[in-house]
């Protein structure tokens, strides 16, 4: 492509867009509010995958074992839970230390002047590499039943969390996927306008010899420039609204970790330009290829 007729695709471009005013705003428009949906609903997941993976890494289950077993037989089980695929790490508490770490965090009730030798049982902390694992090494811990007298650990936690992770990816996925469908819908229906209103002009191009690529070229550019323009709102609309919510939640959340570092969001709003482009021009190539081929 030379620069003459990047010039041509260009002005040719500009002509179009004055023509269908109404139309192209509401396009801009519709493409604007579906990449808002899209870049909102990417940040949200995303967030929330980073608040949940570290839940999942203070998520544990704690094992107490029984008080016939001595060190040995705890170290060869805790060597064997080790290995499983998906625990990240089993720790091994004695009982002596667990009593003290409860005697110093339940000072206030003097405990040594009722109790002198420790309640409590042996017992391991087993860390997960993710929350899925949970229920398949309960449920295999539970053949143990020899070795350990009680399981606790935190399903209901996990459960719902997939269970929220789950319902968020399919429901805002097909969302997404519909707004889309509408985006490329009403840009087809644009872009065919312009076609219709440029009827005579498109025959005298053929009949002077001008390809088929060539008549379409300023069509995409008009499909890119919906794209890239209703992407180029949005991402500002995404970006001023996420820096004040996230600077909100923060300031009420301080324990858990977001998504703040902008190399990060750069990389999300530049997927969300790039995709306001691409539906621009995806329905632009659609709409201008079924005109053509119908003459």
């Amino acid at each position: 492509m030379n620069v003459a007729s990047l010039v041509f695709f260009v002005r040719e471009t500009i002509i179009s867009l004055r023509r269908s005013t109404v139309m192209n705003i509401i396009a801009i428009a519709t493409v604007t509010i579906t990449l808002i949906i899209l870049g909102l609903f990417l940040l949200i997941s995303l967030n929330f995958k980073k608040v949940t993976d570290d839940i999942v890494s203070r998520l544990e289950i704690r094992l107490f074992l029984k008080s016939n077993l001595n060190i040995e037989d705890i170290q060869i089980f805790r060597r064997k839970l080790r290995s499983l695929e998906g625990i990240k790490s089993v720790e091994f508490i004695n009982s002596n230390s667990a009593w003290k770490s409860f005697k110093v965090k339940y000072d206030h009730l003097k405990l040594d002047d009722f109790i002198t030798k420790s309640p409590l049982p042996h017992s391991l902390t087993i860390k997960l590499e993710q929350s899925q694992d949970i229920q398949p090494i309960i449920l295999y811990l539970k053949r143990f039943d020899t070795l350990i007298d009680d399981i606790v650990y935190g399903g209901d936690l996990a459960n719902r969390v997939d269970i929220f992770r789950q319902f968020m990816s399919i429901g805002g996925g097909i969302l997404i996927i519909l707004l889309v469908l509408a985006s490329i819908f009403i840009i087809i229906n644009t872009i065919r306008l312009t076609v219709i209103a440029r009827n005579e002009e498109i025959t005298i191009m053929r009949l002077v010899g001008a390809t088929d690529r060539f008549i379409k070229c300023p069509f995409l550019f008009e499909g890119f420039f919906i794209g890239v323009l209703g992407a180029c709102f949005s991402t500002g609309l995404i970006a001023l609204v996420y820096s004040v919510v996230i600077k909100q939640i923060t300031e009420k959340m301080p324990f858990f970790s977001f998504i703040t570092d902008y190399t990060y969001l750069n990389y999300i709003y530049g997927f969300v330009i790039f995709s306001g482009a691409f539906i621009g021009m995806i329905g632009a190539y659609i709409s201008v290829s079924r005109s053509l081929k119908v003459r």
